[in-house]
């Protein structure tokens, strides 16, 4: 728990006391730095006292990381997977071999044969 107040402490601080307003050209607020004086304090003198903060922060990002994995997991699919799925169809490329062919005795691939020499150093 003095980790995570120590190191919350000094994001918060860093981050919206420091970095927003300079870098946004707005003025400097008081809370950020009350906020970090709420979590440093405990942190310091008695840290088993931010475990209900601790336990919020992490159920948030739980939250936080579920949805976000949706987010990204779809917008990959549609703008990666699906165009080019689509792509192959459209070109006639079939990488996995899903033909039919009633011809054919077997859909086995013969592996290639290997050396001994091969196996020595495989990369």
């Amino acid at each position: 728990m003095r980790n995570f107040g120590l190191v919350t402490a000094g994001l918060v601080a860093g981050v919206f006391g420091l970095a927003l307003p300079w870098l946004r050209h707005h003025p400097f607020h008081r809370w950020p730095w009350v906020l970090s004086g709420a979590l440093l304090l405990p942190a310091l003198v008695w840290p088993p006292a931010l475990r209900y903060v601790h336990w919020l922060w992490v159920r948030i990002g739980l939250v936080l990381g579920w949805i976000n994995s949706r987010i990204i997991l779809t917008l990959l699919f549609f703008v990666v997977i699906l165009p080019l799925g689509l792509l192959m169809r459209a070109l006639g490329h079939d990488p996995v071999a899903r033909k039919l062919d009633p011809q054919a005795p077997t859909y086995r691939v013969p592996s290639r044969k290997r050396t001994r020499e091969s196996m020595e150093r495989p990369f």
